[in-house]
């Protein structure tokens, strides 16, 4: 039997700069241009459902917050447990709960500008909790 060669690597990451991230669960992540942009999930210690948008900078190895929380900006509602679809430079983020309970909604984010649009749907689930597929037809 052949011994495999395969190795995964596990690194800490010494973050020089947090800006306010702090310890959470069911968020989202998605890589592009050299950065991990996070949204959303749960905050383990307050219990407290969040709709924060952070960037995290390979290159620099610091997290910065991204402040879209401005009048005339798409703001998604806090939420934990939604998916996130990325394709290309724009991710769908669909559904989720938060404390009124499971979310309906989607938004596409665009990763090089991290501003949300409004995804019109008709008679969507109420989903947490899921996953969801980008699919091409050819």
């Amino acid at each position: 039997m052949e011994k495999s060669t395969d190795k995964i690597t596990v690194e800490k990451l010494k973050i020089t700069e947090n800006d306010g991230f702090g310890a959470r669960h069911s968020l989202s992540a998605a890589t592009f241009n050299g950065k991990t942009v996070l949204f959303g999930g749960q905050d383990v210690i307050q219990g407290k459902v969040l709709n924060e948008l952070f960037a995290y900078d390979h290159t620099k190895n610091e997290i910065e917050k991204q402040e879209f929380l401005k009048d005339g900006m798409v703001i998604p509602k806090p939420r934990n447990s939604h998916s996130f679809v990325q394709n290309g430079g724009k991710a769908i983020i669909y559904g989720g709960a938060n404390e009124e309970g499971p979310l309906n909604d989607a938004f596409e984010l665009d990763l090089e500008k991290l501003e949300f649009k409004n995804v019109k749907l008709e008679n969507a689930p109420f989903f947490e909790m899921h996953t969801s597929h980008i699919y091409k037809e050819n």
